[in-house]
C-alpha cells in the first residue's frame, strides 16, 4: 500500500507478463486500464508490461482518478 489510496505491486522476476495482486476488502480500479474490481480480499491475476507495474486505487479516490486523467494525456 501507498497511503490510504493506492497499492503497488512491483514486478520483481525479468520477463514476468502477469502479476498475481492481493487486493483489499473494497473496491479498486486498475490505473492502466479503468477496469474496476470489486474484492473481499483476494488475489487476481493481471497484466504486467514493461512500463506499466501494476497500480490500483481505491474507487472514487480523488488522487487516483487525477492521476489517472493526466496519464490519459500521455498516450
Amino acid at each position: 500500500m501507498y497511503g490510504t489510496d493506492f497499492l503497488v505491486a512491483p514486478i520483481l522476476d525479468k520477463g514476468k507478463k502477469t502479476k498475481k495482486v492481493y487486493l483489499p476488502e473494497g473496491k479498486w480500479v486498475y490505473l492502466w486500464t479503468g477496469e474496476e474490481f470489486i474484492s473481499n480480499g483476494k488475489y487476481i491475476k493481471v497484466k504486467a508490461d514493461l512500463g506499466e507495474i501494476p497500480v490500483f486505487y481505491v474507487k472514487g479516490s480523488k488522487y487516483g482518478e487525477d492521476l489517472r486523467k493526466f496519464l490519459s494525456t500521455l498516450k
